[in-house]
């Protein structure tokens, strides 16, 4: 199953007990986000909410979660424009990161990056035997 993660979904994935310390790891076999010489097994394969939108005011495009603040009076994170310091309301967020889901018998979940998944998978052509049909044209 494929599905676009946002900040909703991904707290319900954590409510039921799928993420680990908060985060969404990928758990293909191997993460094209994992870099290569890393001893913690864990490092770079989070599953991280992306999502763009444009500013009201500006025009200004506006990148979750780069341009995410933390406003300390109120306690609440929120998407600030960064270049008129506008507030930009998530309704008008497209979120992109695409998640693969898997379930097997035994009850477990996991879930990987689409890109990750996809990659798993290689579609090789079928060589043709290189004879050619011959077309007679008899007249």
């Amino acid at each position: 199953m494929e599905f676009i993660l946002t900040p909703h979904i991904k707290a319900i994935l954590c409510g039921r007990g799928m993420c680990k310390e908060d985060k969404l790891y990928c758990c293909a076999t191997r993460c094209l986000f994992q870099p290569e010489d890393v001893t913690d097994p864990l490092f770079g394969r989070e599953i991280e909410i992306k999502g763009t939108a444009k500013c009201p005011r500006c025009n200004t495009i506006v990148k979750y979660p780069d341009d995410l603040e933390f406003d300390s009076i109120s306690q609440i994170s929120r998407l600030k424009c960064p270049a008129c310091k506008r507030i930009v309301p998530q309704s008008l967020m497209t979120f992109t990161q695409k998640v693969v889901s898997r379930h097997y018998r035994s009850g477990k979940h996991v879930y990987m990056h689409k890109e990750c998944a996809d990659a798993m998978y290689i579609d090789i052509k079928d060589e043709e035997n290189g004879e050619k049909e011959e077309t007679s044209t008899s007249a």
